[in-house]
C-alpha cells in the first residue's frame, strides 16, 4: 500500500501513459510500407496527426528507427525518413525562442529514453524530464546542457565549430551517417568532414549529404590514401569540392576516372582485409595457447565468418580483429572472475592476496593488450604490413608514390582540397612533402585528437612554425628553419636529403609561390571513433563565438583534453538586412532622422581564418566538444570512487502535487503577512487571497488572449492554452512578494520610517512600490534564467504601472464609500499594495499577452510557411510529371485530379490529401492561426492564392481521404481524426475560398504586385509556370493560358 501512494507521489498519470507508449514503440519496432513511409515524412509536426500521437511518441518512434542497423547498410530512406521527423518534431517541440537549446537536449533525452529500455524508474526519470525541458524554460535547458556535457550554442546558430575527421560505421565508427550527423547536431557541430578509407560507396554519400541537408550541417567528403615516402606510407586526406546538391555528387562518383580510382580503392581495402584475415589464423594457431597458459582460460577457436559479421559493413582492421577477440574472450573472463570473487569469500588473510592479484590480471585482459601483444604487425613480421610500403604482391595503388597520387587526384577534380595528414611526420618531412606536391596539398592537419591521445604526435609545434613562416611570406624565417632542419643528424648524414634541402635553400621563393595566392589551410579532427576501449569525442569549438553562459562552463574546465593548444583568430561581424517589408514610418526616420539602420533585421557572423591557427598553450580559444572516455579494464574490479547512488528527488513529485505545493509556498507567507499588518477584517483574511486572484486571473486571462482568444469557428478548448505550472509559479513568486511590498515597503518603510501614506502623497507611494515591485520581479527573472529583454522589460513594466495605479486609485476613492460605507482613506491606505499590484497585473498582463501572443503567431506563421512551402512544391512536381495536363484546371475538378494523379504517383496523391488535412487541422486546432493565415495569403500574389485554393479541394473527395486513414496514414486509432475531416472540409474550404476571394476584391491591382515580390513563394510559382508554359507548347503545340490570365477572366481551359 505504501509503495503504491509513493508511487502516485512520483511522476505523473502521462509520464506512465507516455513510457507505455514509448515502450510499445521500441518492442515492436519498426514495420512500415512505402505507403507509410510516405504518410510520417509528409505529415506536419503541429498537423492532423497530433489528434493521435503526441510530439514525444513520435520522436520515439523516429530514435527506435535511428538506433537500428547502427552499423548496417540497409534501410537507408527508413533512417533519413525518422531524422527528418525527428528533426521536425524537436523544433516543433520546443515552443520557446531558446529552440535549438532546447532542441538538442530533447534529442539527447530521447535517446537516453530508448536506451533505458528495462529500467522503469530512469524512463519514467527521463520522460519526466523531457516533459519540463520541452517548455523551454532557459535555466531548465542551460542544466541539462551541463548534465549531458554539451556546450550551450548561440540561437542564431552562427557559431564557429567544426570536426574536419570523423568516422561513420562504413570505416572505424560505430554509427551509420544518418545517426553521426544527428549527433553531430546534437553537440552544436555546423561542419563535418567524414573520413573514408581509399574508397566509397555512393549509397553511403546519399545518406550521408541527405541527411547533413535535414540537420542543417555542412558536411564534406574525404577519402583517405596512403603514398610511398622513404620506405613507409604518408597519408593524404582527399576532399573532392564544387558540389552543389547531392545528385551532383554521386555524378561525380559515376565518372569513369572517378569510378577507376575508387575500384582500385576497394582492391586495397580486399588486399587489406585478407592480411587481417591471416593474423586471425596465427592468433588460432600460436597466441591463442599463449593466453590460455597465462590467464588460465580456454580460448575457444575463432571463426572468420564471425569475425566478418562482427565487422559488417566497417572496416576490417587489426584494430577491429583485437577487440572481436576481446569480445569474445570477456565472457570466459567474466565467468572465471566469479570464481575467483567467490574464492574470496572465504580464502584466508594470505590467500586473499593472491586471489585479489589473480582478479586484478583478469581485470587487464583488455583489447589494448591483446592489440599490443599478440595482433600488431611487429608480432606477426611474417605478414605484410599497411602500415609498411613494400614491394610485394599488394595493390598497384599502395606502390603509388606521393607526386604520383596527388597529379591524379587534382586531374580528377581539379578543385579538391589535399590535406597531409602529419601525425607520424616531422617538420621535415612535411616541408619535403610540400616540395613534391609542388602547392597541390592545400592543408595541413595540425590537430589530430586521437593521434595526440595516442602519444605519437612530436613536431606540431616545429610544423606550425614551418606553415606559419610560408603562410606569412617570411623568406627569412623560412631559411632560418631549412638551414636548422640541415644540420639535423639523419638530415645531415644522408647524402639524398641533404643535397635535397641545400635545392630547398636555393628555392625559397618557389615554396613560397605555391601559396602566394592561397594560404596553407589547416585542418582540425578528433579522428572520432572507439578504438580499443578508448572512445574519442567529435567536435571543436571556438568559445569566442559562444554564448556568455558556455564560456563561463568552459573556463570552469579543469580537463586537459577539453582546451586545445590552438589560437585561432576569429572576428565578428554585425550584418544588417532589410525585413520582407518596410512601413512608411521606418522610410521617414531612415530618411529624416538619420538613422539609416532603423528597422533592420541586425545578425553577427563570425569569420576565423583557420589558415593563421596558432600552437600555443597561451591565449588558446579552442575546446573539444567530445572529450575522451577511457576503458582501460574490464570493469571486473569496482571503482568506489565513480560509484553513485541514484536518487529520485523532489524534481520527479507529481506535477500536480508539486503545484499546490508551490501555491501553498505562496500563500503561506502572503497570509500571515497581510494578517500581521492589516486591522480591517476583510483584508486582513481575505487580502492575501485578492492578491492570489489578482495574479491568477490574470495569468488565465492573458493564456486565452495570447492563445487567439474564441476565435470564430475556431476548435480550441480555452483550458488548453493554460499553463498550469506557469500559473502556479507566478503564484509562488507573487506570494513572497507580499512580504517585500506589504509587509516591509508599505508598512515599514513607508509607514513607520518614511510616515508616507497614499491619501497624503500617492504618486510617491505607488512609485516606490512600483520600484521595489520591479526589482524583486527582475531579481527572480535573473534567477529562473530568463533572458535579459525580459529582465528588463519586468523592471520597466513597473514605471508604467504608476500612472495605473494612480487612475485606479481615483476610481476606487469614488466607488468604495459607496460599496462599503466607508471612508476611502480607510480603505485606500492599507490597500495601497494591492492597488499597486492590480496596476502592476494590468500592465504585465497586456505586455506578456502580447508578446505570447506574437510568438502564438510567429509558430502558425512558420507552420503556414512549412505547408504552403510544401504545397507549392508539390504542385511543381504535379506539373512536371504531367507536361501534357492543365494540373491548374484539373485541380477545380477534384474527381478527375485524384484520378490522373493517383494512376501516375500514389505518393503525390497521398502528400496532396495529406498537405491540405494538415493546414485544415491548423486551422481549427492551433492559436493564432486563422490571423496567420489571413496574413500569409493577403502576402501572396493571386495567382498563388488561386493554386493554394484548388490544391486543397481534393478534400472533396472524402471516400478517398476515408480511405487513407483506413490504410494507416494514422495508424490504428483514426476515429476521432476521421470524424474530424468530415465534420469540417467543407465548413474549412468555404472559409478559405471566401477569404481569398474578399482579399481579391479589397486589394488593389498595386496592393497584388507589391506582394507578388515580397512573397517568398513567388520564384517556386513563377518558375512553375515558365517550366509548364513551354512544356505545354512542346506537347500541344499550342499556347497555354497563363495563370493570371484565368484569375481576371475566370475561365478554365481543360486539356485532360
Amino acid at each position: 500500500m505504501s509503495r503504491k501512494v509513493n508511487q502516485s507521489l512520483r511522476f505523473d498519470k502521462k509520464d506512465r501513459d507516455l513510457l507505455r507508449k514509448i515502450n510499445e514503440v521500441i518492442d515492436s519496432g519498426n514495420v512500415s510500407s512505402a505507403e507509410q513511409e510516405t504518410f510520417r515524412t509528409a505529415l506536419h509536426p503541429h498537423g492532423i496527426q497530433n489528434m493521435v500521437s503526441t510530439h514525444e511518441e513520435r520522436m520515439a518512434m523516429a530514435e527506435v528507427n535511428l538506433l537500428q542497423r547502427l552499423n548496417d547498410g540497409t534501410g537507408v530512406e527508413e533512417r533519413l525518413s525518422a531524422l527528418k521527423t525527428l528533426h521536425d518534431e524537436v523544433l516543433y517541440s520546443a515552443q520557446t525562442p531558446f529552440r535549438f537549446n532546447t532542441s538538442r537536449v530533447l534529442i539527447q533525452l530521447m535517446k537516453e529514453i530508448v536506451r533505458a529500455r528495462g529500467n522503469e524508474e530512469e524512463q519514467l526519470r527521463l520522460i519526466h524530464d523531457f516533459q519540463k525541458v520541452a517548455a523551454g524554460n532557459p535555466r531548465i535547458v542551460r542544466a541539462f546542457l551541463s548534465k549531458f556535457f554539451l556546450l550551450e550554442m548561440p540561437e542564431e546558430w552562427n557559431q564557429k565549430t567544426m570536426d574536419d575527421h570523423v568516422h561513420d560505421a562504413n570505416t572505424m565508427g560505430r554509427k551509420n551517417p544518418t545517426y553521426l550527423v544527428m549527433d553531430a547536431r546534437v553537440k552544436g557541430i555546423r561542419r563535418l568532414t567524414v573520413v573514408y578509407y581509399n574508397f566509397v560507396d555512393p549509397k553511403v554519400v546519399y545518406e550521408l549529404y541527405e541527411a547533413a541537408h535535414i540537420m542543417g550541417i555542412s558536411v564534406r567528403l574525404g577519402i583517405k590514401f596512403k603514398a610511398c615516402f622513404h620506405d613507409r606510407y604518408v597519408e593524404f586526406l582527399w576532399t573532392p569540392k564544387g558540389f552543389t546538391d547531392t545528385k551532383s555528387v554521386l555524378d561525380f562518383l559515376k565518372e569513369p576516372e572517378t569510378g577507376a580510382l575508387m575500384q582500385e580503392g576497394r582492391s586495397v581495402e580486399d588486399w587489406a582485409k585478407e592480411e587481417v584475415l591471416q593474423t586471425l589464423e596465427v592468433f588460432n594457431a600460436k597466441h591463442a595457447a599463449e593466453i590460455a597458459k597465462e590467464w588460465g582460460i580456454e580460448v575457444p577457436l575463432l571463426s572468420a565468418k564471425e569475425f566478418e559479421e562482427y565487422v559488417g559493413m566497417g572496416q576490417t582492421t587489426l584494430i577491429r580483429l583485437s577487440e572481436f577477440v576481446h569480445s569474445k574472450l570477456l565472457p570466459l573472463v567474466e565467468t572465471e572472475a566469479d570464481k575467483v570473487k567467490q574464492e574470496l569469500l572465504s580464502a584466508s588473510p594470505e590467500d586473499q592476496g593472491v586471489l585479489q592479484e589473480r582478479l586484478n590480471k583478469l581485470d587487464e585482459l583488455t583489447s589494448v593488450v591483446l592489440y599490443q601483444r599478440w595482433l600488431r604487425p611487429s608480432r606477426n613480421p611474417e605478414i605484410p604490413s599497411l602500415s609498411e610500403s613494400a614491394d610485394d604482391n599488394r595493390p598497384d595503388l599502395l606502390k603509388v608514390d606521393v607526386q604520383g597520387l596527388l597529379s591524379r587526384l587534382m586531374h580528377i577534380r581539379p578543385s579538391s582540397r589535399i590535406t597531409l595528414l602529419t601525425g607520424k611526420l616531422s617538420d621535415a618531412d612535411v616541408l619535403e612533402l610540400l616540395w613534391l606536391g609542388q602547392g597541390r596539398i592545400s592543408h595541413l592537419e595540425i590537430l589530430n585528437m586521437k593521434e595526440r591521445e595516442l602519444g605519437r604526435v612530436k613536431h606540431l609545434n616545429e610544423i606550425n612554425q614551418l606553415q606559419q613562416a610560408i603562410n606569412r611570406h617570411n623568406a627569412i624565417e623560412l631559411k632560418r628553419i631549412i638551414q636548422e632542419m640541415r644540420q639535423r643528424l639523419e638530415i645531415a648524414q644522408n647524402p639524398e636529403r641533404s643535397a635535397l634541402f641545400n635545392e630547398f635553400l636555393e628555392n625559397i621563393p618557389r615554396i613560397l609561390s605555391f601559396y602566394a595566392n592561397q594560404p596553407l589551410g589547416s585542418r582540425f579532427g578528433s579522428d572520432s571513433t572507439t578504438i580499443l576501449g578508448t572512445r574519442f569525442g567529435m567536435g571543436f569549438a571556438v568559445p569566442d563565438t559562444l554564448p556568455r553562459s558556455a564560456q563561463k562552463m568552459i573556463e570552469k574546465e579543469s580537463d586537459e583534453s577539453f582546451q586545445i593548444p590552438l589560437h585561432v583568430p576569429v572576428q565578428c561581424i554585425d550584418v544588417y538586412s532589410e525585413p520582407e517589408e518596410v512601413s512608411p514610418f521606418v522610410k521617414w526616420v531612415r530618411k529624416n532622422l538619420g538613422f539609416t539602420k532603423f528597422g533592420m533585421k541586425h545578425s553577427r557572423e563570425w569569420v576565423a581564418t583557420y589558415a593563421n591557427a596558432e600552437v600555443t598553450t597561451n591565449n588558446c580559444n579552442v575546446v573539444s566538444l567530445g572529450g575522451i572516455t577511457r576503458g582501460n579494464t574490464n570493469g571486473l574490479v569496482a571503482d568506489e570512487s565513480k560509484q553513485k547512488k541514484e536518487k529520485t528527488g523532489f524534481s520527479y513529485t507529481n506535477t500536480t502535487i508539486l503545484n499546490i505545493i508551490k501555491v501553498t509556498i505562496g500563500f503561506l507567507p502572503a497570509f500571515l503577512t497581510f494578517m500581521l499588518t492589516q486591522n480591517w477584517w476583510v483584508l486582513a483574511w481575505f487580502g492575501a487571497l485578492i492578491w492570489f486572484s489578482i495574479t491568477g486571473i490574470r495569468n488565465i486571462i492573458q493564456a486565452v488572449i495570447a492563445g487567439g482568444g474564441f476565435q470564430k469557428g475556431a476548435r480550441i478548448d480555452w483550458k488548453s492554452l493554460i499553463n498550469w505550472s506557469r500559473v502556479s509559479d507566478s503564484l509562488m513568486y507573487t506570494g513572497m512578494s507580499v512580504v517585500l511590498l506589504e509587509g516591509f515597503t508599505r508598512n515599514v518603510l513607508l509607514g513607520h520610517i518614511l510616515g508616507i501614506t497614499v491619501d497624503k502623497a500617492p504618486l510617491l507611494v505607488f512609485s516606490i512600490i512600483a520600484l521595489a515591485n520591479g526589482l524583486y520581479i527582475s531579481s527572480h527573472n535573473i534567477f529562473r534564467g530568463f533572458p535579459k529583454t525580459a529582465v528588463v522589460g519586468n523592471l520597466f513594466r513597473s514605471i508604467l504601472a504608476i500612472p495605473v495605479a494612480m487612475v485606479y486609485n481615483v476610481i476606487l476613492a469614488m466607488i468604495l464609500p459607496i460599496i462599503t460605507g466607508m471612508p476611502a482613506a480607510a480603505i485606500l491606505v492599507p490597500a495601497a499594495a494591492i492597488v499597486s499590484k492590480f496596476a502592476s497585473d494590468t500592465v504585465a498582463g497586456v505586455i506578456e499577452s502580447v508578446a505570447d501572443r506574437r510568438n502564438n503567431y510567429r509558430l502558425r506563421t512558420s507552420d503556414f510557411r512549412m505547408s504552403a512551402k510544401a504545397l507549392f512544391s508539390c504542385f511543381e512536381r504535379m506539373e512536371l510529371a504531367f507536361p501534357k495536363n492543365d494540373i491548374l484546371s484539373l485541380m477545380s475538378r477534384p474527381a478527375d485530379f485524384i484520378r490522373v494523379i493517383s494512376e501516375r504517383s500514389k505518393s503525390m496523391e497521398i502528400e496532396c490529401i495529406v498537405i491540405s488535412l494538415d493546414l485544415m487541422y491548423i486551422w481549427y486546432y492551433q492559436p493564432c492561426a486563422q490571423h496567420a493565415f489571413l496574413t500569409e495569403l493577403k502576402r501572396m500574389s493571386a495567382e498563388e492564392r488561386l493554386v493554394f485554393v484548388r490544391f486543397q479541394k481534393s478534400l472533396t473527395e472524402y471516400k478517398e481521404v476515408s480511405r487513407l486513414f483506413l490504410s494507416g496514414m494514422l495508424g490504428s486509432n483514426f476515429s476521432k481524426a476521421l470524424a474530424f475531416y468530415l465534420d469540417n472540409y467543407k465548413a474549412y474550404l468555404s472559409a478559405i475560398a471566401d477569404i481569398c476571394r474578399k482579399i481579391e476584391e479589397r486589394s488593389p491591382v498595386e496592393f497584388q504586385e507589391t506582394h507578388l515580390k515580397a512573397s517568398p513563394l513567388v520564384p517556386a510559382v513563377v518558375w512553375v509556370k515558365t517550366q509548364a508554359t513551354a512544356l505545354g507548347r512542346k506537347f500541344r503545340g499550342k499556347k497555354k493560358e497563363s495563370l493570371a490570365q484565368e484569375t481576371v477572366e475566370k475561365t478554365t481551359t481543360e486539356n485532360v
